[in-house]
Order: C-alpha cells, then sequence, then structure tokens
C-alpha cells in the first residue's frame, strides 16, 4: 500500500479534513484523533508505504514506512523503484525466518 500527499492534520484540524485523512490512509477517524492527541504539536504522517512479510510462507506482520513529508517515500508502484522494495522487503524476510 502506499498512500502520498495525505492531507496535514494536527491538533488545530476540523473534523472533515480529520475524516478526509482517516479515509485517504484506511485508518479510522478514532485512531487519528489518538495519534493526534499523542503527537501534540507535530502533524501525523502525510506520506505512507506498507509491505507485508511473508516468512515461511505463513504472513507474519507488516511494515510501514511513513513520512511528515508528503512525498517524502518513493513510490514502489513506480517500475524503477520495485526493485528497491522487493529487495527490502527479501531481506526482511530472511531476516525473521533465522529467528
Amino acid at each position: 500500500m502506499y498512500r502520498a500527499n495525505l492531507p496535514k492534520v494536527d491538533k488545530f484540524s476540523d473534523e472533515k479534513l480529520i475524516e478526509q485523512y482517516a479515509d485517504a490512509s484506511h485508518i479510522s477517524v478514532k485512531y487519528v484523533k489518538r495519534k493526534i492527541n499523542e503527537r501534540g504539536d507535530k502533524p501525523l504522517f502525510r506520506c505512507l508505504c506498507g509491505m507485508v512479510l511473508m516468512v515461511r510462507g505463513k504472513r507474519w506482520g507488516v511494515v510501514v514506512l511513513d513520512s511528515t513529508e508528503p512525498d517524502g517515500i518513493i513510490d514502489p508502484n513506480k517500475t524503477e523503484n520495485m526493485a528497491h522494495f522487493s529487495h527490502l522487503q527479501k531481506m526482511l524476510e530472511n531476516i525473521l525466518e533465522q529467528l
């Protein structure tokens, strides 16, 4: 999953913007509000990328990269970037298999 250019949301954001952010990032409004309270004066992330990790043929979990910059993470869906993310994913899976 990759989302970029999410709206800037912080403790001054109105309900409509919080709802837009929650919808665009696929997280609940309740979670967004909790994170706003936890971060104080800092805005929430504006770009995120998640990847599923498989270990021994089973879903182990996910890794989520986030950035407060609207385009702070390169798009893994672009052909020129796919190899970087595939390499990172495989490396993490190999490490986890050793545990």
